[in-house]
């Protein structure tokens, strides 16, 4: 994480909620168990001693429900993590294509999707100091789109918070740390900040 963290406000306990959405059916178990307990790690490190008491919780989850139930028991939430399978228009929660499976505005699959706008983001506080409070580590999520808002600008729009997402197809090293893979043609990639506005 490059995160500027020095000036963060003190209050009481501040949560962490890192996500690990369900695999796809041909995944192994648990496929981002190593890279969660890597966000974990580096994140007690780069918020040790910013806050009096820090809470990280990992958040297994299926359905969209299961992020807001989170979402709403966090009390001043400073940094998400998303973790698993997305695309430039969703983010997959669940693997079966049943209704609350995804975060997406995309009007296809619409009994599927649930719009950034309906989750209950207002247990974030809010850092000024930090360029992004929302990590997701997933294909794509950050990838530009003709003519539409990708789902990491529309979840920083939601959240009021700056999202961090990989442009390409990501990968884990076996520690669980995420990078950017070249595939095929397909080269290069970023990791990219959305502002919301």
């Amino acid at each position: 994480f490059c995160l500027s963290s020095n000036r963060l406000s003190r209050s009481g306990l501040e949560d962490i909620i890192i996500f690990k959405s369900e695999g796809a059916t041909d995944d192994p178990v648990d496929p981002w168990g190593k890279a969660a307990e890597f966000a974990k790690a580096n994140l007690e490190k780069t918020f040790q001693g910013k806050y009096k008491e820090l809470n990280i919780r990992i958040v297994d989850v299926k359905r969209v429900a299961e992020v807001n139930t989170a979402l709403k028991e966090g009390k001043d939430i400073v940094f998400i993590v998303f973790i698993g399978h997305s695309g430039p228009r969703h983010l997959y929660i669940g693997k079966d294509a049943t209704p609350d499976s995804n975060i997406s505005a995309s009007k296809k699959d619409e009994l599927k999707n649930v719009n950034p706008n309906a989750l209950d983001w207002s247990r974030i506080k809010k850092e000024p100091s930090l360029r992004f409070q929302i990590a997701i580590w997933g294909c794509g999520a950050g990838a530009e789109l003709e003519n539409e808002l990708n789902i990491s600008q529309r979840v920083a729009n939601a959240s009021g918070v700056g999202v961090m997402a990989p442009t390409k197809s990501v990968n884990f090293e076996s520690s669980g740390r995420p990078f950017i893979r070249a595939i095929r043609t397909i080269i290069g990639g970023i990791w990219k900040v959305f502002s919301p506005n």
